[in-house]
């Protein structure tokens, strides 16, 4: 019964992510930028191999474990963080110095990777003292906004260095063109 809990955490997660990834317009793009099935099915595929584990061997350490895995999840999630910030950076310079606009889906995908990181795993309106379950079904349910972050981050790299080649390609043509 109680691992019936972890696994509707997951199975949530997952009808949260494909909502969310339909609300970005990351599905309509798939069918341009072809690589962006990718993150969508990893996401899917890292929630449901987290549910299947969990649900198969349940297994709640005690408070100081469940405590130091949160520690772990903060680290990850800090890296993310990090990453999403230096794309910001790199892709502001490269659009500031061109003409070109910044890809919408990018800000978007970007936008929601902060969303989920910052604004759905970092804030905790309640805390389990000495109860090591309620810690452990905290950790998942922060574990799968953390998740949506990742891979809504790699998302939007991918029509970053997609919409970046695009460009690079469309400029050697056009030089080409010049010259010939």
């Amino acid at each position: 019964m109680e691992s019936i809990n972890v696994c509707a955490i997951y199975m949530i997660g997952i009808l949260a992510w494909i909502s969310l990834w339909i609300y970005s317009g990351a599905m309509k793009s798939q069918k341009v930028i072809k690589t962006l099935c990718i993150p969508f099915c990893l996401c899917i595929l890292f929630m449901l191999a987290n549910g299947l584990i969990i649900g198969c061997n349940l297994s709640v350490g005690n408070v100081e474990l469940e405590e130091s895995l949160f520690n772990f999840l903060e680290d990850r999630s800090q890296l993310t963080l990090e990453v999403s910030a230096s794309v910001l950076v790199v892709a502001t310079i490269i659009y500031g110095a061109s003409r070109e606009k910044f890809p919408a889906l990018f800000i978007r995908l970007e936008t929601l990777s902060f969303v989920c990181l910052i604004g759905f795993m970092a804030p905790i309106t309640w805390i389990p003292i000495n109860q090591p379950y309620w810690l452990m079904i905290l950790r998942h349910a922060q574990t799968v906004p953390y998740l949506m972050g990742i891979f809504l981050c790699v998302s939007g790299i991918m029509v970053l260095l997609n919409d970046l080649s695009e460009t690079a390609e469309n400029a050697d043509f056009s030089n080409q063109k010049d010259r010939g």
